[in-house]
């Protein structure tokens, strides 16, 4: 599973100089989703810390099937907080599609939640 941008790739691959590339980038009608678990600082105070990695990284396992299945970008996690974006490659975009993709992975995402945190 690639984790750039396929356009941050082709820049990098196409500095064969190696001078110093600017990778930021400016987008128009994006949607992005900042997924972040409910009670989570309560459930992590109550169990093993291991209980907690095993849960966050099964839970993300799947979260990360989803991404690929709904052609949306993983941006980064941090603690219980995961975000995406709703595109994977900047020179095929679909504002709509990629709108109704990051709702689809949103309700995805508190379906499978429900088996891995009751």
């Amino acid at each position: 599973m690639c984790i750039r941008d396929r356009h941050v790739a082709e820049k990098l691959f196409d500095n064969p100089t190696g001078n110093k590339l600017d990778l930021s980038d400016e987008f128009k009608d994006v949607t992005i989703l900042f997924a972040d678990i409910a009670g989570f600082t309560k459930y992590s105070s109550s169990v093993q810390p291991e209980q907690v990695v095993n849960m966050l990284s099964n839970l993300f396992t799947e979260f990360d099937k989803m991404t690929v299945k709904l052609n949306v970008y993983k941006v980064y996690t941090i603690g219980d907080c995961y975000v995406v974006v709703g595109f994977l490659d900047a020179s095929k975009r679909n504002p709509g599609e990629e709108a109704s993709n990051v709702v689809q992975i949103g309700l995805s995402m508190i379906a499978v939640s429900y088996t891995h945190l009751t």
